[in-house]
């Protein structure tokens, strides 16, 4: 946009929304969300995030890697939506992400917000990463490509049983 077209956008009211959604939607377009949870056992999370119980969760030791780790922020449940003041932009659209409504409060999340981090990789120390959990679903041939990975770092995997033992009757249901 031409500093004439900024400046007349600003003296309409229209224009000034239009600008400030636009301006917010470039900024959260280029961040990268990492999502964590204290309950790796959680069945609705596992629905929700792991494909279907398809997927994996990695569990770390955040002591293992301060630095990375430290970015991480406890997710706020709250049915109060988030203002957003687009002076204050940069911190405002990390509440925006770090706000959830109460009714998601069983997941006990936590993120990290990285700045410019879309569709990139988060390098954290190896030794942060302790475990692994395939959900109960995951096929096998996937299974082998993720241990392919991880083998030589010789990481600890809980066995796809530990979610059967855990949801038995409902794991069984939702199997094919």
């Amino acid at each position: 946009i031409r500093d004439k077209e900024v400046t007349e956008r600003m003296c309409d009211p229209e224009g000034q929304l239009r600008l400030m959604r636009a301006t917010f939607v470039k900024h959260t377009n280029k961040l990268g969300i990492l999502c964590f949870t204290e309950d790796d056992l959680n069945l609705l999370m596992w629905s929700h995030y792991a494909d279907n119980h398809k997927g994996f969760a990695l569990q770390f030791d955040l002591a293992q890697d301060v630095k990375t780790m430290l970015r991480i922020s406890k997710v706020d449940y709250s049915n109060d939506y988030p203002r957003v003041n687009l002076n204050n932009l940069t911190n405002d659209i990390k509440v925006v992400f770090l706000r959830k409504s109460e009714g998601w409060k069983y997941e006990r999340e936590w993120r990290m917000i990285i700045p410019n981090g879309a569709n990139s990789y988060l390098p954290f120390a190896s030794n942060a990463l302790t475990g692994l959990t395939f959900g109960c679903r995951a096929e096998d041939e996937f299974k082998h490509r993720v241990l392919a990975v991880l083998k030589k770092e010789k990481k600890k995997v809980f066995p796809q049983s530990r979610l059967k033992k855990q949801f038995n009757t409902i794991a069984n249901i939702s199997s094919r």
